[in-house]
């Protein structure tokens, strides 16, 4: 993704409004990637084939990189909301320890001195863990029982007492700032799809306007201002310009 003459590295799934905005093609080589406006991102997705302490380390580097470009980019007052920040991996390291936090959740936590916190963590056949933020929470409870969040929120007051209980834990050292479960067969892709549209939520297409785009991004990568009164370069004829 770019914003303005700055590009993002590269991401393994980016969420886009593809309807309202292009992705332009890297070059003519049939490159599958794309580069696409900051503005039209609505999320990204780290996917790891086994999560241990490095593979975890390294997602969370990436998305801390996001976060930067969101950041600056927020300072126009680009973002009227946050796009999702997702890590996804096909299995778990049993023996990985997580720098002796024991889990992904409990390494993430503000407490372990975390870089960047992705809004979950999902891990095929095992667990998911997101942010205790939002509808978090209730969306869990909702996802395992088959209900609505409002629904859920109305059958009984297990949302609410884990909150209660997260609410009085107010020191840091309880560790409470992922609510993890434990998910398995098609449950876990239920949950991470669900979040995905969970993510979405609130999104709109900003006004962008695709002349600046092109200009800022396209004019240096493709060399910049070129005198045309002078050969750019001296194996090619100055272009003739007429006079005004």
């Amino acid at each position: 993704m770019f914003d303005g003459d700055t590009t993002s590295l590269e991401f393994d799934v980016l969420v886009h409004d593809a309807h309202n905005f292009p992705g332009w093609t890297l070059d003519s080589t049939g490159d599958p990637r794309r580069l696409v406006p900051l503005q039209a991102v609505v999320g990204v997705m780290e996917v790891k084939s086994t999560l241990d302490d490095g593979t975890l380390a390294a997602a969370v580097d990436k998305l801390a990189q996001f976060d930067a470009l969101v950041a600056e980019a927020d300072c126009e007052g680009l973002f009227p909301f946050r796009p999702f920040r997702h890590v996804f991996a096909y299995r778990l390291d049993l023996d990985a320890d997580f720098d002796g936090w024991g889990s992904p959740a409990y390494r993430l936590t503000r407490y372990a001195g975390t870089r960047c916190q992705p809004d979950g963590v999902f891990v095929l056949n095992d667990h998911f863990a997101v942010l205790d933020r939002g509808n978090g929470i209730a969306r869990s409870f909702a996802l395992h029982r088959g209900l609505s969040v409002g629904e859920v929120r109305n059958e009984s007051w297990d949302i609410q007492n884990e909150e209660i209980k997260r609410f009085i834990e107010t020191d840091p050292s309880h560790c409470n700032d992922y609510f993890a479960t434990a998910a398995t067969d098609g449950l876990l892709l239920v949950a991470f799809l669900t979040f995905v549209l969970e993510g979405t939520t609130g999104y709109t297409p900003q006004d962008v306007d695709y002349a600046d785009a092109f200009c800022r991004w396209g004019g240096p990568q493709l060399g910049g201002l070129l005198n045309f009164r002078g050969p750019p370069d001296p194996g090619f004829p100055p272009v003739p310009v007429p006079e005004a």
